[in-house]
């Protein structure tokens, strides 16, 4: 007589296999050189990796079911660490709605690489942990209509997986908050990825290589290779960044709010806008200083509180009314412009001066780097086969989707349907196998 726990069991994988087979089924295709992928049966082949040729991303009938039993989404698991502590809590906790924080739980959206950060520090979790539900949340809504986005979503599985990343996320304090959002720690990050394109979100970035391999990156907007070694600063960006990756990736990320990095450096920010320059060119020796501090500690704790003191010694700490007007701005940029500034007390032109000073760009353009962050953010947290390209265009103020097509291509240097293909965990940050 067969267990009754044995049928349920058989019968829930059963349930998940029709869910996912098909993505299982990618990891028997070929690609051909006109672009159409074909499915071929499926055998112990293995695919070649970037880094060996020989990481195995085949996955048999055992192995499979073994993912299976694992795989739950982030709603699940979160449900599971509250326990009894109210979902409007934790929401006040992490900043989030209680409506957006139970539309994740339910798993009618997909959270975003923030919204993750911020529940992986409420919750003190292994944030691989909460990525592998993530992504497995994101490849069990999957439909059969984007076996590319699968395969690579899947290889993304296999590899964070067996990796050994660590992400520290820390949120500093008053007043440090003012001007930065956040400084993050990351190890094993790049998951053997040789390469990742950054899209331009309107901050500008402090980045501090914990080891001394150099990193070339490729500038889209200057179409120019630049090396770099040890810390850097990239500007507002109007176009993406491609980063060729090292085998072993320890960085340090410092991401300052609109106007933030100005209140530390008295930088015209125009002048580091669409460019990526040695940190010590703008910040001095102190820089090189902080960055041998910080190879020297092996506490995560440690090296935030010696960010924080290094920033704390060069902040304003009564910023002035300019501050408060490019934050008023920052806040409303959704809003019309002449709106904006009749409501600053301020004439328009005055406005656009102090915003390109402390930000780089003008509002105007501002405007349509949120605008791209929004969709891109839409795009990424909804269900696949729920995501309705009209109701992003409209959305968002574009004119119409050749207008959205057009703009995304302008910030990512691919199309939406593209980026939908890559599977990136993240909006931002999309690592791949080739340049994008």
């Amino acid at each position: 007589m067969t267990n009754p726990d044995q049928r349920g069991a058989d019968s829930n994988l059963q349930s998940m296999n029709q869910k996912v087979g098909h993505t299982f089924r990618c990891f028997g295709a070929d690609q051909q050189a006109n672009g159409i992928i074909t499915f071929a049966p499926i055998n112990n082949r293995h695919l070649e990796s970037a880094e060996n040729q020989s990481q195995t991303l085949f996955v048999d009938i055992n192995q499979k079911a073994q993912i299976l039993r694992i795989m739950q989404g982030v709603g699940q698991y979160i449900q599971q660490l509250r326990k009894e502590v109210p979902i409007w809590e934790i929401a006040s906790t992490i900043g989030m709605s209680t409506e957006l924080l139970a539309k994740i739980m339910q798993g009618k959206i997909h959270a975003t690489r923030e919204q993750l950060f911020s529940l992986s520090s409420c919750f003190k979790i292994n944030f691989k942990d909460l990525m592998i539900n993530y992504q497995s949340e994101r490849l069990l809504s999957e439909t059969k209509t984007h076996p590319k986005r699968q395969l690579n979503m899947m290889e993304y599985l296999s590899k964070l997986r067996t990796s050994n990343i660590q992400i520290r996320h820390h949120r500093p304090s008053f007043p440090l908050n003012q001007s930065i959002e956040s400084i993050i720690y990351c190890k094993g990050h790049n998951l053997d990825y040789p390469f990742e394109t950054v899209n331009p979100d309107g901050t500008v970035q402090l980045l501090i290589k914990l080891e001394d391999e150099n990193r070339v990156i490729f500038n889209h907007s200057t179409q120019s290779n630049v090396q770099l070694r040890n810390a850097w600063i990239t500007g507002i960006q109007k176009q993406q960044l491609t980063y060729q990756l090292g085998k072993t990736e320890t960085a340090l990320y410092v991401r300052f709010r609109p106007g933030g990095f100005y209140s530390f450096s008295g930088i015209p920010q125009t002048e580091l806008a669409d460019r990526v320059l040695e940190a010590d060119l703008l910040l001095g020796r102190s820089i090189s200083q902080l960055r041998e501090e910080l190879q020297s500690s092996t506490d995560i704790q440690e090296i935030f509180r010696k960010v924080e003191k290094y920033f704390l010694k060069r902040i304003d700490q009564q910023p002035d009314m300019t501050q408060h007007i490019i934050n008023y701005v920052y806040k409303h940029i959704a809003s019309p412009l002449p709106s904006i500034t009749q409501k600053t007390g301020y004439s328009q032109k005055h406005v656009i001066h102090l915003f390109k000073k402390h930000v780089g760009v003008t509002p105007k353009y501002f405007q349509r780097i949120a605008r791209f962050n929004r969709a891109l953010n839409t795009i990424q947290t909804t269900v696949p086969n729920e995501i309705d390209w009209s109701t992003i265009t409209h959305a968002n103020r574009y004119y119409d989707q050749s207008h959205f097509i057009k703009e995304f291509h302008h910030f990512s240097g691919i199309s939406p349907h593209e980026f939908m293909e890559t599977g990136s965990s993240c909006a931002t940050f999309i690592h791949s196998n080739a340049p994008i």
